[in-house]
């Protein structure tokens, strides 16, 4: 009898643990990083001065899949909140506090950089280089010195094809 209780107390504790690897694996595929976020594109952006929300889409890949990304910043007169949603295995019930406020210091380096690029970009002369020259030499956000080296290789690149004609 008493190795009959030593195998079933065994066998229990054998599904336990494999219940447990089970549950874990789960939460990890269920569960995202800022980290999972990767090749971030702003495609298209809006402003609603009624309701003071800005609201940016961009392509993404999601754990290594193609997607879409929508991050909203609504401005309050106490502050202001943001959402981020994905089109496929939406992201926000999924990411942890922590990793939302993380991936937000992410999205918010990129809606600088594309400001900056967009500009340069359509820059057509020396003359409209010069200013934006001016504005990211006076750019004072703190997420600037993450995205500084690419800023300025696209003046650089520009500046090059713009002096040339």
């Amino acid at each position: 009898m008493e190795k009959y209780e030593e195998r079933q107390e065994a066998q229990r504790l054998a599904d336990l643990e494999e219940a447990q690897q089970m549950l874990g694996e789960q939460l990890e595929q269920d569960t995202f990083t800022a980290e999972d976020i990767t090749d971030l594109r702003l495609v298209d952006s809006e402003y609603m001065s009624g309701t003071r929300t800005k609201i940016y889409d961009f392509a993404c890949k999601v754990k290594g899949e193609e997607n879409r990304l929508q991050y909203t910043l609504e401005y309050h007169d106490d502050g202001e909140g943001f959402t981020i949603h994905t089109e496929k295995d939406d992201i926000w019930e999924r990411m942890s506090t922590q990793e939302l406020e993380r991936l937000d210091v992410k999205l918010g380096q990129e809606v600088l950089y594309y400001h900056y690029h967009n500009k340069t970009v359509n820059a057509d002369t020396l003359d409209k280089l010069r200013e934006i020259k001016e504005e990211i030499m006076e750019e004072e956000s703190s997420y600037f010195t993450a995205i500084s080296k690419r800023v300025w290789t696209d003046y650089d690149k520009k500046k090059r094809t713009v002096g040339r004609s």
